[in-house]
């Protein structure tokens, strides 16, 4: 009677949450490595990661005020002026004028070449006559004796030439008569402020040497100068 009471559905019919799987579960303790096509890899071996593009390198900004030259140095080195004795600061306008290579020996080719052309143009020829000759003698003498100067004792020339032209300032500047300073070639590179105003032109023209001594007298003074 109990094996007839049963309900055989007891039996086979279970719950699906209750039914064992048939198919092993598996189990994911170890982490499945990740392996990558060769088409990704190959792609990825062929296109490196791009970098960002690099900066320009910046060009130093200019100064706001620009070296000076040596030519400036040496014009505010005679305009502004250190104290000191006459000596100590003459030697310092002439350094600073050697230095801007404004400081070079005399050609003295030139100013015959120059005295020549004057020559041909304004005098005549027994005048001429006249000058050549004693250039004659004096040329070759001359010649010989700057041919064994070096260059640095031309130089050195020069600066006594410069000295002079600056110990003239005051000389010109406490005296009303005309006057002017010119080299052994006849070239004006000084002059008071009356000179200009006796001859007739401007103040500039009495420095470096745009008139010669001889181009402002007569013929007859000229050549017995």
């Amino acid at each position: 009677d109990l094996l007839e009471t049963l309900d055989e559905g007891s039996f086979f019919t279970t719950s699906p949450a209750a039914t064992p799987s048939l198919m092993p579960t598996p189990t994911f303790s170890q982490a499945t490595p990740y392996i990558s096509s060769p088409a990704s890899a190959t792609e990825a071996t062929s296109n490196p990661p791009a970098h960002p593009p690099e900066a320009p390198a910046e060009e130093p900004a200019p100064p706001l005020l620009p070296s000076t030259t040596k030519t400036e140095m040496f014009l505010l080195t005679a305009a502004d002026q250190e104290s000191g004795t006459r000596d100590e600061r003459l030697s310092r306008v002439i350094q600073s004028k050697y230095e801007a290579g404004l400081l070079k020996p005399y050609d003295h080719v030139k100013g015959y070449a120059r005295l020549s052309r004057w020559m041909n143009r304004n005098v005549s020829r027994q005048s001429k006559r006249q000058i050549l000759q004693p250039l004659s003698v004096l040329r070759p003498t001359f010649r010989a004796v700057a041919q064994s100067l070096r260059d640095i004792d031309l130089i050195f020339i020069e600066e006594a030439f410069e000295r002079l032209l600056l110990h003239s300032n005051h000389v010109f500047s406490a005296m009303n008569a005309p006057a002017c300073l010119w080299r052994r070639m006849g070239e004006v590179y000084k002059g008071n402020r009356e000179f200009p105003e006796l001859i007739g032109v401007d103040e500039h023209m009495m420095r470096g040497g745009h008139l010669c001594i001889y181009e402002l007298i007569v013929e007859e003074s000229a050549v017995n100068y």
